[in-house]
């Protein structure tokens, strides 16, 4: 028996192939359009209404500075706060940027999402976050004025605190107010202003104890970059700090505290940074280094009043001096043992003092300058 099988052939013209091509090209352009998102746009707060809830119904948003301020925020814009400051509400809304052209304002309540690319936070007078900041592109904070972030921040990515010069940038007021942790979330300051005495900042507030898998970079771009605490009390940098500097021309990085607090470094050190790395603070300030401070090609410097110790072996640097207030060993060998140690004395109220503690050291020499 044989079994027949009956089959159609369908036949495609070289003019039909070319047509489903184009249409499959157009058709994957537009599907690329649509993914890539809307532009932000511009939508401007006054802040003079009494209704400050940051929702997608309200109808407190302008779409031009001065207003009138007669519609509703839309997700993913760009907003500039102005006219009135006071406490916002956030609903949990997103956007793209965030600008600050009054002082204070504050954000408040549930979350605040940054999304789009390349978000950012402009700030010319003092703001505050107290949302929780949620995102998976980190942003950039702009402006020389200060940013306090008061949220238990969830965000990913970089931080990037670009402000500008001899200006604390950030205030860090909780623990996890600067993100994730780990590789790709790191908090990234560029120092600006050449040598100023701050250049630009980030600072602790008391009480404050960042993760261990924080890590700091200070970057003296064209000028300081630092980490700051300031005021009477205890925090705690918990991660490592990275340091670096383009030329030996623009001031170096510092650790500063001052105003009789203490600040704990329990990260390493590391880098390379030309014009060195100081140690400082005004008052009664108290630096604890209980990591390691590991330089390569680049000095160690301690400066003004304030009381540094460091805690722990295996430090390396090319040279020590000690220009002003104390320095004092928390342990044997806490210097660098093959590396020269210079004590500077410029006067009586700010004299130097290089305090064994107890402990013992070696250095590959000492030079005493000026008494």
């Amino acid at each position: 028996m044989k079994t027949k099988h009956n089959f159609t052939v369908a036949k495609f013209h070289r003019a039909d192939l070319s047509f489903q091509c184009y249409r499959w090209a157009a058709l994957t352009c537009l599907l690329l359009v649509l993914a890539a998102g809307v532009q932000a746009a511009p939508q401007f707060f006054s802040g003079a209404t009494a209704n400050k809830n940051w929702d997608t119904s309200t109808l407190n948003w302008g779409s031009a500075t001065g207003g009138p301020y007669t519609a509703a925020w839309a997700n993913g814009n760009d907003a500039i706060f102005q006219g009135t400051a006071g406490a916002v509400t956030n609903a949990g809304v997103s956007a793209h940027s965030l600008t600050f052209s009054v002082a204070g304002y504050l954000v408040a309540s549930n979350t605040l999402t940054l999304n789009g690319t390349l978000p950012a936070v402009t700030n010319t007078v003092a703001a505050q976050i107290d949302s929780i900041i949620a995102g998976t592109a980190g942003f950039t904070k702009y402006g020389g004025a200060t940013l306090t972030l008061s949220g238990a921040n969830t965000f990913s990515g970089v931080l990037t605190n670009n402000s500008g010069a001899n200006v604390v940038g950030i205030v860090v007021a909780n623990n996890n107010a600067l993100g994730a942790g780990g590789a790709g979330n790191e908090t990234l300051v560029v120092g600006n202003g050449g040598s100023s005495t701050v250049g630009n900042a980030i600072q602790l507030n008391p009480g404050v104890t960042t993760p261990a898998n924080e890590t700091l970079i200070l970057s003296a771009l064209t000028g300081r970059a630092a980490l700051v605490m300031s005021s009477a009390g205890t925090a705690t940098w918990g991660g490592n700090i990275l340091v670096t500097n383009a030329s030996g021309s623009f001031g170096g990085v510092q650790v500063y505290c001052s105003g009789g607090g203490i600040l704990n470094i329990n990260g390493n050190i590391v880098g390379t940074v030309l014009q060195g790395l100081l140690l400082r603070g005004g008052g009664s300030g108290t630096n604890n280094i209980n990591g390691n401070i590991l330089l390569t090609n680049s000095p160690l410097f301690k400066a003004d009043t304030d009381v540094v110790y460091i805690n722990t072996t295996g430090n390396r640097w090319t040279s020590l001096t000690v220009n002003q207030g104390t320095l004092r060993l928390g342990a044997n060998d806490a210097l660098d043992t093959s590396a020269p140690l210079f004590i500077n004395q410029p006067g009586a109220a700010n004299g130097c003092i290089f305090d064994l503690n107890g402990f013992n050291q070696s250095v590959s020499s000492v030079s005493v300058n000026g008494g």
